[in-house]
């Protein structure tokens, strides 16, 4: 009623204050397409204020993030997601939300690795150009639920050691929640018919070049 209320008016901006947090998971995701579809078939500019980062993303041409009143980056759906402009952002973005872990940057031979005392990947060529500075010094290294995979895929370089805690069975997939050295990593996307189960030690392969990188100090990226 609200919508059609302001529809009728032919308003040059509509503003949406957070207008599904009062509802139900169902009836939010059918809400969702029904703004969509109305947003395609107006020429109006909305602003839609959400908490939610699934809204944000789903329905936001441009998304625009901000912290304490401030703006922390201001993009498409795809950049603010691929491309995150700091610590905040990134584990904004995203959902499950992205995993965050201390590691010492180092180089063996020609190549830059990121490790800790449970952790040794090597980075990709255009991220290592950017973390030379860093050599011997501690960043906060960030890995997304959906760029690991369970299984080795046969290069230690790319895969990590993990003791699963909690197996969330979702039907149409599986989430890990796991431990790594003293840190808690999420793993998403593992097929539902995996036989795995909370105590079992497995190893999780990481896509190439999906690693983020903060500076400790500032949270901000460190980019090339």
């Amino acid at each position: 009623m609200a919508l059609g209320r302001c529809i009728v008016r032919n308003p040059l901006v509509f503003l949406f204050d957070e207008p599904l947090s009062n509802l139900d998971a169902k009836l939010r995701a059918q809400l969702r397409i029904e703004i969509k579809r109305l947003h395609a078939q107006l020429p109006t500019t909305s602003v839609f204020v959400t908490h939610d980062q699934v809204e944000a993303m789903t329905l936001g041409d441009r998304v625009v993030v901000m912290k304490d009143g401030r703006v922390q980056q201001a993009g498409t759906p795809l950049a603010v997601y691929g491309n995150p402009v700091n610590k905040f952002v990134a584990g904004f973005i995203g959902a499950p939300a992205m995993n965050f872990l201390d590691v010492t940057i180092a180089k063996e031979g020609d190549t830059v690795v990121a490790r800790s005392l449970a952790v040794k990947l090597a980075v990709t060529e255009t991220s290592s150009r950017a973390l030379e500075a860093y050599q011997g010094r501690r960043v906060i290294m960030g890995l997304r639920p959906e760029h690991l995979a369970l299984g080795g895929d046969g290069l230690l370089s790319r895969s990590f050691a993990a003791k699963v805690k909690v197996v969330e069975q979702l039907g149409s997939e599986i989430l890990l929640e796991t431990r790594v050295g003293n840190a808690r990593v999420t793993a998403a996307r593992v097929p539902p018919e995996t036989a795995v189960a909370a105590g079992d030690q497995v190893r999780l392969s990481v896509q190439p070049g999906r690693l983020h990188f903060f500076d400790p100090e500032t949270e901000a990226v460190i980019a090339a």
